[in-house]
């Protein structure tokens, strides 16, 4: 999507990060910054990285901000977005929401994205 694209690139997807108990996602942030997750994944998975559901069949388990690194290199703004109510904590995206959109503008922003009154 980097290569061809000319202006920008969205990402909506699902954020392993946001899913689960209080507990399963700060376990899944650790283990994700110690390059752990994949691994430990593996194990759990009995030696193989994707995992069977029967609403969805085969996935793999992602997050849209496993995508950030890389849209970093070559775009001068990014704006994540939570697609699902974030929690009573008021907490980030990244703890609370399962699902975001990520926006990357290979140029930069001039004005910060303004919220939409309904």
């Amino acid at each position: 999507m980097l290569r061809v694209a000319r202006d920008a690139v969205f990402i909506s997807d699902s954020n392993i990060y946001g899913q689960g108990g209080r507990v399963a996602k700060l376990f899944k942030r650790m283990l994700a910054r110690a390059h752990l997750l994949r691994s430990v994944n593996w194990v759990r998975r009995g030696g193989h990285n994707w995992y069977y559901s029967p609403g969805d069949g085969i996935g793999y388990s992602y997050s849209v901000y496993d995508s950030i690194p890389q849209l970093r290199k070559c775009c001068a703004s990014i704006v994540v977005i939570p697609t699902h109510p974030l929690g009573m904590t008021g907490s980030s995206p990244l703890s609370e929401s399962p699902h975001c959109l990520v926006s990357a503008f290979k140029t930069a922003l001039t004005t910060p994205p303004q919220a939409v009154d309904r």
